[in-house]
Formats: C-alpha cells, sequence, structure tokens
C-alpha cells in the first residue's frame, strides 16, 4: 500500500524522525524525498505570563488510555511530594486512573475534555507539560502537538524517551527525557525540577524559544517551498511497484 501511494508522491512529510525511519525501511525510494516536520501549532495569543508560584505544577493534556502513561505518572507523583497534578482529557482510562489517585488527595485533579481555549488559559498555571508516553509495538507517539503547544506557554517538558518525544529532547537542553513506564526515574526528573527554581526557569526559556520554529506561519512556510520545489521540478516519482 505505501508503495504504491508512493508512486504518486512527490514529497511525503513526516511528523518525526522515527516515523521516516519506519517509512524508508518499508519502502526505500521514499528516501530521497521525505521531510521531516512536526505538525504546526498555535502559539499562546496572550503573549508570555509570569510561572506560577510553587509547588511545581504539572500538566498532562490527552486521551485517557493505557499507552498515554498516566498510570505512571500517577505512581511518579507518589514519590514527589512537592507536586501538582492537573489532567487534562477523558477515555476509558479515567475510572482506573481516578482510582489509582485517591492517595493522592487534591495534588491530582481531573478536568476531563476542555476546549482549547480553556487549555490555553489553563497551561501557563502549570511549570511542566508531562507526557509519559509509552512505546507501541512498531514505534512510539509522533511529536504531540499538546508537548509543542505547552512549550510555547513557557512549560517544561518531562517525556518518555520514546518516539518523536525522544527526538524532541534528544539533546537534554530542552527538557527532561525519562526511560517510559519508569515511575522512580519519572518521581526523580519532577523532584529535581522542583528543587532547582533557576533550573527550572532556564529550561522554561529554552522550550519557549524552540517552540517558535513549530507555529503555524512557520510551518506553513517550510511546507510551501517543499511544494512550490516539487513542483517546479516539474518530474513525478515513477516507483515500480511490486
Amino acid at each position: 500500500m505505501l508503495g504504491w501511494i508512493a508512486a504518486g508522491t512527490d514529497r511525503v512529510q513526516a511528523v518525526a524522525p522515527w516515523i521516516a525511519s519506519r517509512l524508508i525501511a518499508l519502502h526505500p525510494p521514499l528516501a530521497s524525498r521525505l521531510d521531516v516536520d512536526p505538525m504546526g501549532i498555535e502559539l499562546p495569543a496572550f503573549g508570555t505570563t509570569p510561572p506560577p508560584p510553587p509547588p511545581l505544577r504539572i500538566l498532562f493534556v490527552g486521551r485517557l488510555v493505557p499507552r498515554k502513561g498516566v498510570s505512571t505518572l500517577l505512581e511518579a507523583m507518589m514519590m514527589a511530594p512537592e507536586t501538582l497534578l492537573t489532567i487534562v482529557g477523558d477515555g476509558p482510562e479515567r475510572p482506573r486512573l481516578e482510582l489509582l489517585a485517591r492517595p493522592l488527595g487534591d495534588r491530582a485533579r481531573f478536568l476531563g475534555e476542555r476546549s482549547p481555549r480553556d487549555v490555553d488559559v489553563l497551561t501557563p498555571r502549570h511549570h511542566v507539560i508531562a507526557a509519559p508516553s509509552l512505546p507501541y509495538p512498531r514505534g512510539g507517539e509522533g511529536t504531540p502537538t499538546a508537548v509543542l503547544a505547552a512549550m510555547g506557554a513557557g512549560l517544561v517538558p518531562v517525556a518518555s524517551a520514546t518516539g518523536g518525544l525522544a527526538d524532541l529532547l534528544a539533546f537534554g537542553d530542552l527538557g527532561i527525557a525519562v526511560p517510559p513506564g519508569d515511575a522512580v526515574a519519572l518521581a526523580a526528573a519532577l523532584r529535581t525540577l522542583a528543587a532547582a527554581p533557576r533550573t527550572l526557569d532556564v529550561l522554561a526559556d529554552r522550550a519557549r524559544l524552540s517552540s517558535f520554529k513549530h507555529a503555524w506561519p512557520q510551518a506553513a512556510a517550510r511546507v510551501e517551498a517543499r511544494l512550490q520545489c516539487a513542483r517546479a521540478s516539474g518530474t513525478r516519482p515513477q516507483d515500480r511497484v511490486q
């Protein structure tokens, strides 16, 4: 199927390097016309806001399903007492996760589904965006736009080293990557940030600056340039489809 699609395609865009690698492995002729670029994001319309006061405030945004790793995050919270957690989203895991969160008391809040505008308002009230995703059988997440958007508001990503999240944090200067499913390592990362406000501020500034290149105007300009280049070439690939 991929070969059939690729036979009539001038450019292909993958949202994370690991996805690009898998596509090339499945269909090597794609290598010469494959670009890697996450989806674009809307940056906060209300500009930079000062960080909230301690304790460390953590935000999770996503569907409540096992592969999002929220149970690992709740386990880590048990070992990081100077933290508060807000969970935005819904899904089949919610009843089980609410039971797991009971020992945390009011340190963990489940807000359910919220509108994008509500999330925009909630986000700057936190210090950290958590993405404790678990690997999939054939890879992992791409580069979640919820994480990129939160970085635009100055939140520091603390994420599993899997899929596009691993690529995002590969150089260690935007946030903290931890092994997937490792609650002890995740708790240690949260405690480190809670105990080092200066480090948190530096990482927040780096995350905010990094997010600018993912804003829709910049992302759209890159896509347009690729489309114009493909159009100017005047050729269409003719891969042999087996």
